[in-house]
């Protein structure tokens, strides 16, 4: 999902709870999260609302994304965590 109607979605799902779903932090909106699937598209979860959930995102000192959202992709994908 691309343009309008994933930026309906976004607003959507952070209108219904602006809370990062792993840590419970309140995030801003629009930069302060990502939107993710609760269960991957890869595992066979829908790309609805309700498998989309609100988790953190912010750049570290070297302008990377750092966050909930980095950790779990890190981990859906079998990568080892940013130290």
């Amino acid at each position: 999902m691309t343009g309008r109607k994933l930026q309906d979605r976004r607003l959507r799902v952070w209108s219904a709870d602006p809370h990062c779903a792993h840590c419970g932090a309140l995030t801003a909106y629009p930069e302060g999260f990502e939107l993710d699937h609760k269960v991957s598209l890869h595992d066979g979860g829908a790309d609805t609302d309700e498998n989309s959930q609100v988790l953190c995102v912010s750049r570290d000192a070297h302008g990377r994304k750092v966050g909930c959202h980095d950790a779990k992709t890190r981990q859906d994908m079998g990568y080892r965590s940013r130290t």
